[in-house]
């Protein structure tokens, strides 16, 4: 395996734990950014919120999390009239998107509180079906 010593911390490394064309190992180095942006977090403030960089990183986040793009969205969004597809309220903002866990496949656009209902049963079905069970057995008690 070809090792690499890093230049900051003098630690020999693999070379996967280097960035390409850099010196410093990848925790040297991200510890080296985050202290520059603690240092000034009104150079990161003002970075973020520039526009251009707002569209890019939404556009970015996107592609990273459900290998879509932004015009990938907003055709959804424009398709589903901005409605949620569970409960059907309507946003103007963004929705959430909804997509499987385990094949990374994305299904539709979803409001937050409905997006985390389908995670939580997603995540533990029997519990779901207990807690609907529960909910229904009161209701018919309050009759």
């Amino acid at each position: 395996m070809n090792m690499i010593t890093c230049l900051k911390c003098h630690v020999p490394k693999p070379a996967d734990c280097f960035h390409k064309r850099m010196h410093r190992c990848k925790e040297c180095h991200y510890v080296m950014c985050r202290t520059n942006v603690n240092a000034h977090p009104e150079r990161e403030k003002a970075r973020r919120a520039r526009p251009e960089n707002k569209a890019y990183m939404r556009n970015y986040k996107l592609w990273l999390d459900y290998k879509i793009t932004t015009d990938d969205y907003n055709q959804m969004f424009t398709a589903q009239l901005g409605m949620c597809a569970i409960c059907g309220m309507q946003f103007s903002k963004r929705l959430c998107v909804g997509h499987d866990h385990k094949t990374g496949r994305v299904r539709q656009l979803l409001c937050r509180v409905c997006n985390n209902t389908v995670g939580w049963l997603e995540a533990d079905p029997i519990r779901a079906y207990n807690a609907i069970n529960y909910v229904e057995t009161w209701k018919r008690i309050q009759q």
